[in-house]
């Protein structure tokens, strides 16, 4: 088992957690980094709303006092422990389907890893700087995806991020806190304890169990403070047991250039039926009164997500009915639309009850790195309007140019924050490379809102 710096008997994983650099970070790389980092931020102001956030957010405040270890906890200010702090600001990541993802590893490594060391920096008395909280982003997303792939290289059972995001945080943190650490057992406790997370089943029956963001956090960072004291963890099988070629090409290939950013606040595997929903809307300028039933031609996995009346925030961003419904009625998923109102809104009740989903065997070989549906719409006069296949966008065949980011955060964080605190928070994100201590980030992300909804 090897401690930070030394080098790794297990090939090249604590190396590059102990000793990357952010100038050994091209500058694509960066570049995704800052947008990355951009777009959490914009989905957290967007997600302390949700009755999930703000219920994860009271209990940790009192189950999880704050200790020798302490830190604010996401646009709330209360103080609680670290590993409290950490679960807190990666459940209310995962509370709405707004941030990033790879298709390949099929979930999420940047929101817990984000949520864990906003809290591991806002402990640290020395602060930390701007390099060194990105580097530490880095190691999150490359460390954490590529767990993802091995994982799903050994199992069948499609996991939820929490299960192997875990490792990247435990990473990640080990790389901030810039000391003698046993990355290796670090890494194993938080494998060994991580969630089991089977996500199809929330897709099925959809609560606040969600992703296992929150879950994923704490223990990345519980792990690290219990290797820290000498606890000792059995080496992690990610890492060894599902190919060395995945973990051969760290710092050549970057999987931060692979990530898919998300405009819709719905499961990604719903996002090529909701493209294709609003192309068809947009073509022909229909309204909700000419549609008479929908049919969506999609993957298998995706057609899991069948409930048409959702209940909850968490129900309609698995549902896939209701993510068409709300396409034709509002031509956009967002947080003005997952609400009790809409839920209840006759319109979007008629024509998400009558959205019929099919499995198409191609569409569900090329899943996960392609998602793909198609989506014809009946309509009041006997016609039948079809769509093209669509695939999600945001992915880097089809991405998002910066400014369509930009808009995203300031569509996410003025409602809440207003439009000062929006953007100097967006300066201080989008400049973090040049900041010797990040003191104004933490400030901003960690302070209580000032704006109300």
């Amino acid at each position: 088992m090897n401690v930070l710096p030394r080098k790794s008997s297990n090939g090249t994983v604590a190396d590059f957690v102990g000793e990357l650099s952010l100038d050994d970070v091209p500058e694509p790389v960066l570049d995704q980094l800052l947008l990355a980092v951009l777009d959490l931020s914009g989905t957290a102001a967007a997600a302390v709303r949700t009755p999930m956030s703000v219920l994860v957010r009271d209990y940790c405040a009192n189950a999880f006092p704050a200790g020798a270890s302490r830190s604010r906890l996401l646009f709330d200010g209360r103080m609680c422990s670290v590993p409290g702090a950490a679960l807190a600001n990666g459940t209310t990541l995962d509370s709405l389907d707004l941030s990033d993802g790879h298709n390949e590893a099929k979930g999420h490594a940047g929101a817990p890893a984000f949520a864990a060391l906003l809290a591991v920096a806002d402990s640290m008395p020395e602060r930390v700087s701007g390099r060194d909280f990105l580097a530490a982003m880095v190691v999150a997303y490359e460390i954490g995806l590529r767990s993802g792939v091995a994982l799903h290289r050994q199992v069948s059972e499609y996991h939820g991020s929490g299960t192997w995001a875990c490792i990247g945080v435990a990473a990640a943190a080990a790389r901030l806190v810039r000391e003698p650490v046993p990355v290796d057992h670090a890494l194993g406790i938080a494998e060994y304890n991580a969630p089991r997370a089977p996500i199809s089943r929330c897709t099925e029956y959809p609560t606040m169990v969600k992703d296992g963001l929150g879950w994923a956090s704490m223990v990345g960072v519980t792990a690290l403070e219990m290797a820290r004291a000498g606890f000792t963890g059995a080496p992690a099988g990610v890492l060894h047991e599902s190919g060395r070629d995945i973990w051969l090409d760290l710092g050549s290939r970057w999987y931060l250039l692979e990530l898919y950013f998300r405009m819709w606040s719905a499961c990604r595997m719903a996002h090529p039926s909701i493209e294709a929903t609003v192309a068809l809307v947009k073509k022909h300028r229909l309204r909700p009164g000419q549609i008479r039933t929908v049919e969506v031609v999609t993957f298998a996995e995706a057609t899991k997500m069948a409930k048409a009346i959702p209940a909850s925030i968490e129900e309609a961003q698995y549902s896939l009915p209701f993510s068409v419904s709300s396409s034709i009625v509002f031509n956009e998923i967002g947080i003005n639309q997952l609400s009790a109102e809409v839920f209840k809104d006759p319109e979007i009740q008629r024509i998400a009850g009558s959205v019929r989903l099919v499995a198409d065997e191609e569409y569900s070989k090329l899943w996960p790195i392609r998602r793909v549906a198609r989506v014809a719409i009946s309509l009041a006069d006997g016609s039948t309007v079809t769509s093209e296949e669509h695939e999600s966008k945001g992915d880097p065949r089809s991405a998002y140019p910066p400014a369509t980011m930009r808009a995203k955060y300031d569509r996410a964080t003025i409602p809440f924050l207003g439009e000062q605190r929006s953007a100097e928070l967006a300066a201080h994100l989008l400049g973090l490379d040049r900041q010797e201590r990040i003191d104004g980030v933490l400030d901003s992300l960690l302070s209580p809102r000032v704006a109300q909804y």
